[in-house]
């Protein structure tokens, strides 16, 4: 599901996670979808770019992410952390 709307991670992060941001290129494929599990999704306006936000309880838990999105071919232009210790 892509989203427009910005969600209040601190109501529902445990206080170790962190979210962050990842922009890759390309289209929400199915492939896309299923890897984001319950991330939000956005798609950037007039750019082949999509930005997944989520939170991640450690820096493994991200970098399984970054592999499956390499796995499936996008290219990950940008990660940011965005909150942390909540």
């Amino acid at each position: 599901m892509i989203r427009d709307e910005i969600i209040d991670f601190r109501k529902i992060i445990p206080n170790e996670s962190s979210v962050y941001q990842i922009r890759i290129s390309g289209k929400a494929t199915s492939a896309l979808l299923a890897i984001a599990g319950d991330m939000q999704i956005q798609k950037q306006p007039g750019k082949d770019e999509i930005n997944l936000i989520g939170c991640f309880p450690d820096q493994s838990a991200l970098l399984g992410l970054l592999n499956a999105l390499n796995d499936i071919r996008h290219e990950i232009l940008s990660v940011r952390i965005l909150e942390t210790d909540l």
